[in-house]
């Protein structure tokens, strides 16, 4: 009698299944009757279980945008499983619908998460830069305008635009340039200004890309020759305290060489780099790089693996700076659908929350 009382109260059912170990254990306590059913896949309830326990991220594609790319292309990613491939298919699907609006090389992707997509567009080619994010369930709105007090990036220096973590904030993005060691807290929005590690250096765009991380953490990647070194700095205070250190080094002729076909990476006319640094994933987990002398080849690189693969080739013809924006979204619990015909039992045909 105890327990009936317990279990048929909806708010201590949800403290109890929020306790569960694993998004795989919350499903299959929702099978057990249509009313815990109702209550684990409730929006609220699926937003508290996952920031007691983190799901997932996947990899789904990259948007390709640059100054010779008509349009940000999207580009789902080699050997999807069956379900990240039809959350990409939507992705590029709603994408292609937005950004065909614009004219050719009037707009361009800055950055995306969770399915939100930050973007820059005019409405003529020459026209004044504006900002806009799309949502994956309230299509698309516009940031306010511009201080007019915001300064010019220099001259062939890295620049991000970012999109907070917060996916209800429609009206904020950071901006993010590295001007001889420029720094930003992700966590706390202040300014601050870093020293690049000793011995580090901005020498071409590529060779050095900031990459955010969980908290107030900040990494680096840089690229000279052959070696693609991954920094990570800890911020400590609001002063941006904290001390470089030196998380990976990559031999890119070791990791990459097999995939051009003279088995060696060989620098461009006019670098001593082999490579550039195309786009990056968060927490350095993975990097996009272009390899030089091999009509513009991208791969991909995850860092703990060191698995390589192939993802795209750029257009022979366009020699201009490419950049890639990975499109990574939260692998959430699935839920089995109810059957409202006869008698409201569950099925198996699977209904993303």
């Amino acid at each position: 009698m105890s327990a009936s009382k317990v279990l048929g109260d909806e708010d201590l059912l949800g403290e109890i299944l929020r306790r569960v170990d694993s998004p795989t254990s919350l499903v299959r306590a929702a099978l057990v009757s249509k009313s815990w059913l109702h209550t684990a896949s409730a929006r609220d309830f699926v937003r508290c279980f996952c920031a007691l326990h983190p799901p997932c991220r996947h990899l789904l594609g990259f948007y390709v945008t640059g100054d010779c790319v008509p349009r940000p292309e999207f580009v789902s990613m080699p050997a999807l499983e069956p379900h990240d491939r039809e959350l990409s298919a939507v992705l590029r699907q709603a994408s292609n619908s937005v950004l065909e609006a614009f004219p050719e090389y009037s707009s361009r992707v800055w950055d995306c998460r969770d399915g939100r997509v930050l973007f820059d567009f005019t409405e003529t080619v020459l026209g004044t830069r504006r900002f806009g994010v799309r949502h994956p369930d309230r299509g698309v709105s516009e940031l306010p305008p511009m201080p007019s007090d915001w300064p010019d990036p220099e001259p062939q220096c890295p620049e991000a635009m970012l999109l907070p973590d917060d996916g209800n904030d429609d009206a904020t993005c950071y901006r993010q340039a590295l001007h001889g060691g420029r720094g930003l807290d992700m966590a706390t929005s202040s300014f601050f200004v870093i020293d690049f590690p000793e011995g580090v250096a901005y020498e071409y765009y590529g060779n050095l890309v900031p990459c955010r991380g969980d908290g107030s953490v900040l990494y680096l990647f840089h690229l000279k020759g052959d070696q693609l070194c991954v920094w990570l700095r800890r911020i400590v205070d609001e002063h941006g305290a904290g001390e470089w250190v030196l998380r990976d080094t990559i031999s890119l002729n070791e990791t990459c060489g097999h995939l051009v076909e003279s088995g060696m990476l060989e620098p461009a006319a006019g670098h001593t780099a082999v490579a550039t640094v195309a786009g990056v994933g968060d927490n350095a987990e993975f990097v996009f790089l272009e390899l030089f002398g091999d009509d513009g080849v991208f791969v991909h690189m995850h860092l703990s693996s060191r698995k390589v693969e192939r993802v795209y080739q750029r257009d022979p013809y366009n020699d201009e700076i490419t950049e890639v924006y990975p499109c990574s979204m939260v692998c959430l619990p699935v839920f089995p659908a109810i059957d409202e015909g006869e008698g409201g039992q569950l099925h198996q045909e699977e209904a993303s929350t």
